[in-house]
């Protein structure tokens, strides 16, 4: 999709999530677990770990507001059904380390990147959208909008659009065409999944 046209679908929508956060920020546990995981993200993303320490910061990230077993429950789809359970908790772990991988990949960015809160707005499963920009000093901002689940007190992310696409469905997509070509072999995905940078 042309640029021009995801920001002339984007923009309305977002317009309507600001005006629309006030209301939602009034459930006292959503604004300060946005708050948090901007920080954190961005404590992340704006560090110059090392790649273990940053490894390990992302593996907290991921544990303090992702709801994984959801996600990767999510990301394989179907075939989540008839996996074995040592399969499932193969894929699960692999699937963790993709994320991790994702964060880490990002990270380093120095200082001059920053991330913004645009708002909030509920979706009719029960679930909010907080929508954030990504802003780099020397190339395209980018337009992260997460996806919430109440759990417990609290909640947890279960999905992230980025520039209007869901990483959840983009990472389903490409495990469908993996295990079509493998035959179902689960082990075969698995190690894909191991192995992807």
């Amino acid at each position: 999709m042309p640029r021009s046209l995801l920001r002339l679908l984007l923009v309305p929508a977002l317009a309507c999530m600001a005006t629309a956060g006030s209301a939602v920020a009034s459930d006292a546990a959503l604004r300060p677990f946005v708050d948090r995981l901007i920080a954190d993200t961005m404590a992340l993303y704006t560090s110059a770990l090392p790649d273990g320490a940053a490894r390990e910061h992302g593996r907290r990230l991921l544990g303090r507001f992702f709801d994984m077993a959801g996600m990767a429950r999510e990301a394989l789809g179907p075939p989540w059904d008839t996996a074995s359970p040592a399969e499932r908790q193969a894929f699960r772990a692999a699937f963790e380390e993709r994320i991790i991988n994702a964060f880490v990949h990002g990270a380093g960015a120095g200082g001059n990147v920053a991330m913004v809160l645009v708002g909030t707005r509920p979706e009719r499963s029960g679930t909010q959208l907080a929508a954030t920009r990504l802003i780099f000093p020397e190339r395209p901002e980018q337009t992260w909008i997460w996806r919430l689940r109440p759990a417990g007190n609290g909640w947890r992310v279960v999905d992230l659009l980025i520039d209007g696409r869901s990483t959840l469905a983009a990472e389903r997509d490409e495990y469908a065409r993996v295990l079509a070509f493998h035959n179902g072999d689960m082990a075969a995905l698995i190690a894909f999944v191991r192995n992807r940078k």
